[in-house]
């Protein structure tokens, strides 16, 4: 009797945890799966976390920036901390840019690709696409704004681009060039022009691009 009861009870543990392994994998199934998260990329459980960082450069689609200068960090008109490096002309976001003092005539921003590939085009922001949003300043237009820089791939000469300039045309454009395998892209400011008061706000002397992408990467 006793082995008896020992079968049925082992036959009930068992019946159990089938089916707790088949009730687990049915709401596997029904959330869509494990969340798998990629360096360079958003995970589906850190949409809206903000972009993914490396330290001192952020990285979106895997491309990672360094530049030759940034100003100094400011805070934005509700007090909010704002830093200006590099990796913020890769993050995906529009309100942050990577800024210098000045006209940026000279000044570089070098873009490492996540691999070698064929490239012969790039979307760029020239100028600091953010709308404060404690006071409504239009920091695009306050800003200087690049009109002209030039593309290094490493694969013949840079080519020298205009930029439109417009405070009011803030959407990405896209600059093409000869087409290239490479693994680094440069872009170096040759003309900018200047920002304007906003506000009671002076104008703002520094130059700033907000976000650059390869379309063809993706």
């Amino acid at each position: 009797m006793t082995a008896s009861r020992d079968v049925r009870a082992a036959t009930t543990v068992a019946v159990v945890l089938v089916l707790a392994a088949a009730v687990a994998g049915v709401l596997l199934l029904r959330d869509g799966g494990p969340t798998v998260a990629v360096a360079g990329e958003a995970s589906a459980a850190g949409a809206g976390a903000g972009p993914v960082s490396t330290g001192p450069a952020a990285i979106a689609g895997g491309v990672v920036a360094t530049a030759s200068c940034t100003s100094a960090p400011s805070r934005a008109a509700d007090g909010t901390p704002t830093s200006f490096d590099a990796g913020n002309a890769v993050d995906g976001r529009m309100d942050t840019a990577w800024r210098c003092d000045g006209d940026g005539v000279g000044d570089r921003l070098v873009l490492r690709l996540p691999r070698s590939g064929r490239v012969s085009q790039l979307t760029i922001v020239p100028g600091y696409a953010k709308t404060d949003q404690a006071d409504g300043s239009d920091r695009y237009a306050q800003n200087r704004r690049i009109s002209g820089l030039t593309v290094d791939t490493r694969d013949g000469p840079p080519t020298a681009v205009s930029l439109d300039p417009s405070p009011t045309r803030r959407a990405a454009q896209t600059v093409r060039f000869p087409a290239a395998e490479t693994d680094t892209v440069t872009l170096t400011i040759t003309s900018s022009v200047p920002g304007a008061p906003v506000g009671t706000q002076p104008a703002s002397d520094r130059v700033a691009i907000s976000e650059v992408t390869f379309p063809e990467l993706r």
